[in-house]
């Protein structure tokens, strides 16, 4: 995903089954798209959507991105 970053791409991630930790471990590895294998039905594309939202409307948290952009608490004294 590191590549895709220097040639300003969006990685696209395939994911083995429609399961939320799954999906969810892809965008927080860095992905920007998923594709999911055998959705067939309106319920399993619901799924896997719901799984690809932030809190509260969905299971991604943001924590990921303290690590992406540094820092932390610096000192204020």
């Amino acid at each position: 995903m590191n590549e895709t970053k220097a040639k300003h791409a969006a990685p696209i991630v395939r994911v083995s089954d429609n399961r939320p930790d799954l999906i969810c471990f892809a965008l927080d590895a860095g992905g920007r798209g998923i594709v999911v294998p055998m959705i067939n039905t309106k319920q399993e594309a619901a799924s896997m959507v719901d799984s690809c939202l932030y809190y509260p409307k969905g299971p991604l948290s943001n924590s990921g991105s303290r690590g992406q952009w540094g820092g932390g608490m610096e000192r204020v004294s």
